[in-house]
């Protein structure tokens, strides 16, 4: 494994910790939980109509936007290197009830690890201050 993947890595694991407990700040869980929708103006109008549509989401982290996709009637894949992101995705998906699979693996391994066919391939962007993506 190169340095600097698992650098990037133990940032994102040390990250998920606290994004999993975030129900009001940027990751709004507790909204989420209660069916609000976590994506942004931008992304809604450029997704359209998504439903029934086969999606891969890449950089998922912990699911939130992967299960908005699902929510928005997507079969979806979340694809991500953290297995600590993954594990709070899973959780998420059994708490509400929406389905979607989560493959860990590095972008560059999609391919391998998710190989489709899909309609769309799906990357969030992070508004975040210091959210590397």
């Amino acid at each position: 494994m190169t340095d600097y993947l698992d650098i990037n890595r133990r940032n994102w694991d040390e990250r998920t910790a606290i994004h999993a407990r975030d129900t009001a700040g940027d990751y709004m869980l507790d909204r989420f939980r209660a069916g609000e929708d976590a994506l942004h103006a931008i992304e809604a109008a450029e997704l359209g109509d998504i439903s029934g549509k086969r999606v891969l989401h890449l950089q998922c982290h912990i699911g939130r936007d992967t299960l908005c996709l699902a929510r928005r009637g997507a079969i979806v894949t979340g694809l991500d290197f953290s297995s600590a992101a993954l594990d709070v995705a899973r959780r998420l998906s059994a708490e509400t009830g929406l389905k979607a699979e989560f493959v860990q693996g590095t972008v560059d391994q999609a391919p391998d690890l998710a190989p489709g066919p899909f309609d769309l391939v799906f990357t969030t962007w992070a508004p975040f201050a210091g959210c590397p993506m």
